[in-house]
C-alpha cells in the first residue's frame, strides 16, 4: 500500500522515465537470473513504451519482448507468447518492413504461429495475409506456408489443407496435379529413394553428400507436413 501510495505521487510524465530506468537496471546489472531479468526489464520497458519515440529504443524494446516471446514460447506458454510479439509489432511502422525487414518477417510469422498453438485462427490468418503481401520470395514464407497448413489440419478443413498444400508444393517446383493419388506418388517417391540409397551401409550414408538446394529442402519439408494428411486421413 505504501508503494502505491508513493507511485501515486509521480506525475504521469516520469513514470515512463521511471519505468524505463527501472528496466534499464535491471537489464543491464542482471543481479537476478538472466531469465528472470528479462521478463523484470521487458515488462518495466512495456509499461514505458508509450512515450518512447527514439526509434533505436523502440526497436531494443521490441527485440526484448521478442526475447521473451522466444522464451515462452519454448515453455509452451503461448498466451504470454502472443502478447509479447504483438507488443513488439506495436513498436514497429510499416515501414520496418523496409528497414528492419528479418526482425518484422520473424516476429510476424512467432506472432502467428503463437496464435495457431493457442487456437485463434482467425487472427493468425490476419497475420498471416500481411506476412504473404510482404514476405520477399517463398523461401521467406515458408514457415508460414506451413503454419497454415498445420492450422488448417488442426481444423479438420483436411481437404484445403491438401489443395493448398500441393499448390504451395508448385512454388518450390514441385508440380503434382491436384486429383492425383498422393498415396501412390509418395509410395513411387519412397520406392525410388531406395532404390537410390540400394544396399549402401550405414558408414557409406553417413558421408553421402548433404542437399543443399533450398527449394528441395523446403519441398521435403510441406510433404511432410501434408503426408500426414493424405495417409491418416
Amino acid at each position: 500500500h505504501i508503494q502505491q501510495a508513493a507511485y501515486s505521487l509521480i506525475p504521469d510524465s516520469k513514470r515512463n522515465n521511471l519505468h524505463r530506468w527501472i528496466g534499464h537496471t535491471v537489464w543491464t546489472n542482471k543481479v537476478v537470473t538472466q531469465e528472470k531479468a528479462l521478463f523484470i526489464a521487458v515488462a518495466q520497458f512495456n509499461k514505458g513504451a508509450m512515450h518512447t519515440t527514439e526509434e533505436s529504443q523502440r526497436l531494443q524494446i521490441a527485440r526484448l519482448n521478442l526475447q521473451a516471446g522466444e522464451k515462452s514460447m519454448s515453455l509452451s506458454a503461448f498466451i504470454p507468447a502472443a502478447f509479447y510479439f504483438k507488443k513488439s509489432l506495436t513498436l514497429l511502422d510499416e515501414s520496418s518492413w523496409v528497414d528492419h525487414y528479418d526482425l518484422n518477417l520473424k516476429l510476424h510469422t512467432l506472432y502467428a504461429e503463437a496464435e495457431y498453438c493457442r487456437g485463434e485462427f482467425k487472427e493468425m490468418e490476419r497475420i498471416s495475409i500481411k506476412i504473404f503481401a510482404n514476405a520477399r520470395c517463398h523461401l521467406d514464407k515458408l514457415k508460414m506456408y506451413i503454419i497454415s497448413i498445420e492450422a488448417l489440419l488442426a481444423q479438420c478443413k483436411t481437404h484445403e489443407a491438401k489443395k493448398h498444400g500441393l499448390q504451395i508444393l508448385s512454388f518450390f517446383g514441385e508440380s503434382i496435379g491436384t486429383f492425383s493419388d498422393m498415396k501412390s506418388v509418395i509410395i513411387v517417391e519412397l520406392v525410388k529413394a531406395k532404390q537410390l540409397i540400394g544396399r549402401k551401409s550405414d558408414a557409406d550414408l553417413i558421408v553421402v553428400n548433404e542437399i543443399y538446394d533450398e527449394q528441395k529442402i523446403a519441398a521435403e519439408r510441406i510433404i511432410h507436413v501434408l503426408a500426414s494428411a493424405f495417409f491418416c486421413c
